[in-house]
């Protein structure tokens, strides 16, 4: 092979070349940082700050704590706050509560879900739990149908330890739960489902939700001396970098107030 006649200054620029061609591969090599998550907010004050920015879009999130600690007003804020500030129709479907009852016990917030029902933007499903299998099963049926009409785009579910009750071995629970919590997803809707909590594990019913659903929140009304003061806690939140620690909260005139610091 022929000597390469050409002058040092050549080579010094393709030297220099190849070492950005490196470079540059070695850059588009690096592990790249995952798609964004879509985070549907759910407009309860300091909340979002939690789980960054808001919970993952369609995902099913269980709110979960004893009698009295505000799971049903942290519930139907998160649709609230939906409808007033995102433009998000929900459904709520309760198992135990008429549908005046919590209408009424709702207007203490200034939360008229009357108003939104008329406009559209909210819709109320009182049903059993037997009669909600039997639509899951069917693929929908009236729920579906009321989802439709509103175009829901957040489900609240209240509560799934009624649910739960329609069976006594846990094998069966968790097929009912599959199925319903495959009926959701397939509706692309981001959920929350209530349920009670207790102390003894081995009386906790829906601890086989905590592998099922996407996030757990729990919410705590503790005793101390003569005062009880409420607590949240993100037990759990898949996909998420969240708050690790347990924070105050009130119910206030205006709903659930938290408060990170």
């Amino acid at each position: 092979m022929a000597d390469d006649k050409r002058p040092a200054h050549f080579w010094e620029k393709e030297a220099k070349q190849l070492k950005e061609q490196i470079k540059e591969a070695k850059e588009s090599n690096k592990t790249k940082p995952e798609a964004m998550v879509e985070r549907i907010p759910t407009g309860i004050s300091s909340f979002d700050s939690l789980v960054e920015g808001g919970l993952k879009k369609n995902s099913i999130t269980l709110v979960e704590g004893d009698t009295g600690t505000g799971k049903s007003i942290f519930c139907t804020q998160f649709l609230v706050e939906g409808a007033r500030k995102f433009d998000e129709s929900g459904v709520y479907i309760n198992f135990e509560e008429s549908r005046e009852d919590l209408y009424e016990n709702m207007l203490r917030f200034g939360w008229d879900l009357q108003k939104l029902e008329d406009m559209g933007k909210l819709a109320f499903l009182r049903t059993t739990p037997e009669q909600l299998e039997k639509m899951l099963n069917a693929g929908g049926g009236l729920l579906r149908d009321t989802m439709d009409k509103v175009k829901a785009k957040r489900i609240v579910i209240d509560s799934l330890t009624s649910y739960l009750l329609l069976h006594n071995d846990k094998s069966t629970q968790r097929e009912s739960l599959l199925l319903m919590f495959q009926s959701v997803k397939k509706w692309e809707c981001t959920t929350l489902v209530a349920g009670e909590i207790f102390e003894n594990p081995e009386e906790h019913p829906i601890n086989v939700l905590d592998f099922e659903v996407d996030g757990v929140i729990r919410l705590y009304n503790r005793k101390e001396q003569d005062v009880r003061k409420r607590a949240l806690e993100v037990f759990k939140m898949r996909g998420t970098k969240h708050a690790a620690k347990t924070f105050s909260f009130e119910i206030t005139d205006s709903g659930i107030v938290v408060y990170p610091e």
